[in-house]
Parts: structure tokens; sequence; C-alpha cells
């Protein structure tokens, strides 16, 4: 793959989101199951301290990859919940990792986390290596992985992540998670 097709794939995936995710929707988007659960797609993202993190790592944990961008403002407003939802499970073996989009400095996203008061692990991809293995085509974009590596749920536009219907997700797939 060229280093344009990288670039062409995020530049659709923006079109489509401005089409499909205008920013004054009012209504939350849905928590969908994905049939036959799929293989979450392994990828290697350095956070912001430059410490390499991958998904793997996280194996036997259950996993919300957040992917969003300091620009993108439904992003800014579920950063509150997703910090209150982290809160709440983080002792029970649930992760958030956050997958910057943000093709700005890395300066940007830590004053961007630094401001929404987001305490858990931000990983920056600029060059967009990541999403395109969980078909990001809007912002934010998130999936739920179970502790053996399937993709639960997925929600694409702003989400209510206090919501008892997350929290009914989170729970039932820490429910195989030992304590």
């Amino acid at each position: 793959m060229t280093k344009r097709a990288p670039i062409f794939c995020w530049l659709i995936a923006v079109l489509l989101g401005a089409v499909l995710l205008p920013t004054g929707a009012t209504e939350a988007s849905p928590l969908k199951p994905m049939k036959g659960a799929p293989s979450a797609t392994e990828f290697v993202l350095p956070d912001l301290g430059g410490k390499t993190v991958r998904l793997s790592d996280f194996k036997g944990k259950v996993v919300l990859i957040n992917f969003w961008a300091t620009w993108c403002v439904p992003c800014a407003k579920e950063a509150p919940a997703l910090e209150s939802l982290w809160q709440t499970y983080r002792s029970r073996g649930f992760v958030i990792l956050a997958v910057s989009l943000d093709r700005s400095s890395q300066e940007k996203v830590k004053a961007f986390v630094e401001e929404y008061r987001m305490t858990f692990p931000v990983l920056h991809d600029p060059d967009d290596l990541a999403s395109p293995g969980y078909l990001v085509f809007g912002l934010p974009t998130s999936v739920l992985i179970t502790p053996n590596g399937r993709v639960a749920y997925r929600v694409v536009g702003e989400y209510d992540y206090d919501s008892s219907e997350m929290k009914q997700a989170v729970e039932q797939l820490l429910g195989g998670v030992a304590r």
C-alpha cells in the first residue's frame, strides 16, 4: 500500500463522517452488537509518553477502543462520560484505549487530554495505522472488545457512556473476567 492510500482512506472517512454524522445531531448513536464477533485487529501505537502500546498487551481484559480527534466536537462532549466509565470499571479488568487520529502535534493532543482530565491511556495515531482495521468512517467511533479479543459491540458517533446500555454491556463482558 502506498503512503497515499492511508491518506486517501482517511479523507474519504472524514468526508463520509461529515455527511453521515452531522455535528448538530441530537440523537445518540446506538450501541450495536457485532454479528459473528470478528477478531480485533492488532495495532502498535505510542502513548503520549512515547511508550509503545500493543492491543495484545490487554489480552484477557475488556477493552473499549475510542477513535477520536481534538477537532471533533462530539468527541469532546463524550470525554467526561468515558472518564466516568473508566473510573467505574478499571479495577475490574476494563481498559479504555483512546486513539487520537490527530495529524497535529502530540502537544495539542496532550493539552486536550489535560483539559478534559482524561486519565485512561491515550494513544496518538497521526498516520492512521489502527483505524482501517476497525472501519472507522467517522469520529468518534468506538468498539468494545471481549477478553478473548473479539469485537462484541460498535458505536459510530457521539454516545452516552454513562448509559445503562453501556454499563450492561461492560458488566456482561466483565462477567467472564476473573476478579
